[in-house]
């Protein structure tokens, strides 16, 4: 008899369930904890931008076109956890302007490209990956962009570095692969199989190779030092 968990543990156990071994492989030493940045890096810079580029190459526009409610929705939900995280740490912790810009970067950015795509993809299949992957873009550009101009007027208030700035946001491995296959299909530019299938393979690494870096990540911290610095 299938219980009522049964498809959120279906879901949810896969992905942790590769989170913990990423945390024994590192808490045994069965990799060196070095490797953590080097997988991180894979991630980041390959894996995770062919997953990205997959994912809305193989959707058509009017999905992306018809998700504009729902992008709105991330970004508004996004913008007011930043706002309170920035109220809380200017009135509550008496942080500077510039310190508070952070707390609200990190209460607010979502890990969607190493945790959410995997999750969504293997509870509603391959077809949920694009509006996460149109998700990570709107977090990455409310988070990031937002907080890079902000910090950049606090540090020069003439405002000269913002356009640098926002142009290595352009340039994140995140965010070009999406706005490259949206290109693709407005110009209903076809890519070559064998290509598609290079990306998909190394697509297929993303999910697996990001999850086990969390957990090498994680297995390198101390919960002790934690909570003594809070």
């Amino acid at each position: 008899m299938e219980s009522a968990l049964d498809p959120l543990l279906g879901a949810a156990f896969p992905v942790f369930a590769l989170v913990a071994c990423g945390v024994l492989a590192g808490r045994f030493r069965l990799i060196n904890p070095g490797s953590s940045e080097a997988l991180n890096r894979f991630v980041y810079a390959f894996a995770l931008p062919a997953m990205l580029f997959i994912a809305v190459y193989r959707g058509s526009l009017e999905d992306i076109l018809g998700s504009g409610y729902f992008l709105l929705g991330v970004v508004l939900a996004t913008f007011a956890t930043a706002l309170a995280a920035y109220a809380l740490s200017r009135t509550v912790w008496g942080g500077s302007r510039a310190e508070s810009v952070l707390r609200a970067l990190n209460a607010s950015f979502a890990n969607t490209g190493y945790l959410g795509i995997p999750l969504v993809s293997v509870a509603y299949g391959e077809r949920a990956a694009l509006p996460a992957a149109l998700a990570t873009v709107a977090t990455n550009i409310v988070s990031f962009a937002v907080a890079i101009v902000c910090l950049e007027l606090l540090a020069h208030p003439q405002g000269g570095g913002i356009g640098r700035a926002l142009a290595g946001v352009a340039r994140s491995p995140l965010i070009w692969p999406i706005a490259l296959a949206i290109a693709l299909l407005a110009l209903g530019v076809k890519v070559p199989l064998p290509v598609e299938r290079f990306a998909t393979l190394l697509a297929a690494a993303a999910g697996p190779c990001a999850l086990f870096a969390i957990g090498l990540f994680v297995s390198q911290l101390s919960i002790r030092e934690g909570l003594r610095a809070s």
